[in-house]
């Protein structure tokens, strides 16, 4: 899953987001549980403008590990905001 989620990176750095939307789902289904790689995939919905992936999937990544990103609830809150 690391190699994909630096695949993934690299995509994000240029707004390929799609792209790395596509990844991450693959890093996601070898380790479902890398709240990093949650929180990145909602980054990346977030940049496309799916609010509503965007809010599911910071909630996801922050109920997994909210210690590894901790801005997960800030974001997940104001998706509810704008939904």
């Amino acid at each position: 899953a690391d190699k994909l989620i630096k695949q993934a990176e690299k995509k994000i750095e240029k707004e390929k987001y799609g792209e790395a939307i596509d990844i991450l789902h693959d890093a996601l289904k070898a380790d479902s549980l890398n709240a990093h790689a949650w929180y990145m995939l909602a980054d990346a919905y977030f940049k496309i403008r799916d609010y509503i992936a965007a809010k599911n999937y910071y909630n996801t990544a922050y109920n997994i590990n909210n210690f590894v990103v901790p801005q997960a609830a800030y974001y997940y809150a104001l998706m509810l905001k704008m939904n």
